[in-house]
């Protein structure tokens, strides 16, 4: 956490030896900044994100990772997942064939151009978690937190960028509204 990202959020399975299943907690950290940029306060909020289910951890993955794609070396969509009717509003085909710059927000397309050089390259191998924005069917923004990573075919080459997200708008709104009730609380 820094003065130009104050907050973020993240997944952990931890185990709890008296359930018979795993606990998913998401974090939500946030920084709080002086004019000088030094940090004056930290505030962590865990909650238990595990909906105990018939279908257990699956469910909890299928609620994590919302949102999938495919990406070609060309930037264009091979596969977007069902979720994205329910989530953005278009429905798998309205995306597939399509470049993913036409979904993504402009401040994010030269992060995606680095990533994809890099893994089409071979430079990277590791996961790249990033907050992006996803147009939706309505022409607004839905942010997510999308882990991005490469698929690589039986040769070693990396054939495809799998990009795996989760909607976190109502996250990113709390966060707005958690800040602003924090400053008027300091007033």
């Amino acid at each position: 956490l820094r003065p130009e990202k104050q907050s973020d959020a993240c997944f952990y399975d931890i185990p709890i030896i008296s359930k018979s299943y795993p606990t998913w907690f998401m974090w939500i950290n946030r920084g709080f900044f002086d004019e000088y940029g030094r940090a004056q306060e930290f505030q962590s909020v865990g909650l238990d994100m595990y909906q105990q289910t018939e279908d257990g951890i699956s469910s909890v993955m299928s609620n994590i990772l919302n949102l999938v794609y495919f990406v070609n070396k060309d930037g264009r969509l091979k596969y977007a997942s069902p979720s994205n009717e329910s989530i953005l509003g278009f429905k798998p085909s309205d995306m597939v064939g399509k470049s993913i710059f036409d979904f993504v927000h402009n401040d994010n397309h030269k992060f995606l151009e680095e990533q994809f050089n890099k893994r089409f390259s071979n430079e990277e191998k590791k996961t790249a978690i990033q907050e992006l924005r996803i147009k939706n069917n309505k022409d607004q923004y839905t942010w997510v937190q999308a882990a991005i990573d490469s698929i690589v075919s039986s040769n070693g080459s990396v054939s495809d960028v799998a990009i795996n997200a989760k909607d976190i708008t109502e996250l990113k709104n709390a966060n707005t509204g958690l800040a602003s009730a924090f400053n008027t609380m300091q007033k």
